[in-house]
């Protein structure tokens, strides 16, 4: 309703084009089946969303491709919340997740009271990784998450999730530094198979320097009933040592973490075999035995004799 009919304006639109490496939330993913398809690039990926209403579940199946260099690699999540006013989980499965709690090797946590940008660690191998957003207690609706997915290359031997449960174990090497960490302060066992192709006395060293509660190292037999365990903490300096003399076979250790408040402590394992010492004691001739036996009897009498 402008006076002036001669006057004009202008619109301008400005795009960018969106990298390869972006996705938004697409929905509808809000079951396991149902997920939304994310293959990163040498750059890694990045997603945005909404909880798009009430009870609002977020599936992501995440391709972790093979890098080709023989070492294990970091798979790095970065998430954040600007405005969230409610709680937000973010789940990390490594399988498809028909048992929840058997696949789950990751979780963030986005409270009100907490910080709403968190980062989590894990140690990855090639397959399929599935993430759950859950937004189904965040009030706003229109409260926008992100998160980025990148890798980096590990050194060493790294604990490989899920290995919560003995039918998961992982393998742990003789003489070998392995090193993992606990993604949940009591809830991540980490389980372990260790293999004596010899008897011998086997030793467990058990060292978290940064570690910020404390943890059960336990040594099992291959049918999980217990054989030693001992507990690392404050007191004894974050590191125990359990030692067992032990026959040839398969043999499970569990690492119990109880009130962990770090995820990204890391401890260090390592299960060394000392070959079992056998003493072999030859005893002298009878007649000298019982010669020598003379002798320390008659020290001993001179020694005790109150006449000396």
């Amino acid at each position: 309703q402008g006076e002036d009919p001669d006057a004009r304006y202008e619109i301008s639109v400005t795009t960018n084009e969106i990298p390869e490496n972006f996705h938004w939330d697409s929905e509808n993913n809000d079951l396991p089946a149902l997920a939304q398809l994310l293959i990163p690039d040498t750059r890694g990926v990045e997603v945005s969303g909404f909880g798009n209403g009430p009870d609002d579940v977020d599936w992501y199946r995440l391709q972790v491709s093979d890098p080709g260099t023989g070492v294990p690699v970091f798979m790095e999540l970065d998430f954040v919340r600007p405005r969230g006013i409610g709680v937000t989980e973010v789940s990390i499965f490594a399988a498809f997740p028909h048992d929840l709690e058997s696949s789950k090797i990751g979780l963030i946590a986005l409270q009100p009271t907490n910080s709403q940008s968190q980062s989590l660690t894990i140690p990855a191998r090639a397959g399929d990784y599935y993430l759950r957003v859950d937004n189904s207690q965040e009030a706003d609706i229109s409260s926008i998450y992100s998160f980025r997915i990148s890798f980096t290359p590990a050194s060493g031997n790294w604990e490989i999730e899920p290995n919560g449960i003995f039918q998961f174990a992982n393998l742990l090497p003789l003489d070998e530094v392995m090193k993992g960490t606990s993604w949940h302060p009591d809830d991540d066992e980490d389980w372990y198979r260790v293999r004596l192709d010899r008897r011998g006395t086997l030793v467990l060293s058990y060292f978290r320097p940064f570690g910020a509660g404390s943890a059960v190292v336990r040594l099992k037999a291959a049918d999980a009933s217990d054989i030693a365990e001992a507990s690392a903490n404050a007191l004894t300096g974050q590191k125990v040592t359990i030692s067992a003399d032990l026959s040839l076979g398969d043999y499970l250790v569990v690492i119990d973490p109880e009130r962990e408040e770090d995820a990204s402590a890391e401890y260090q394992l390592v299960a060394t075999i000392v070959d079992s010492i056998e003493i072999e004691i030859q005893y002298p001739e009878p007649e000298l035995r019982r010669s020598e036996e003379r002798r320390v009897g008659k020290e001993c009498r001179s020694r005790w004799s109150p006449y000396h």
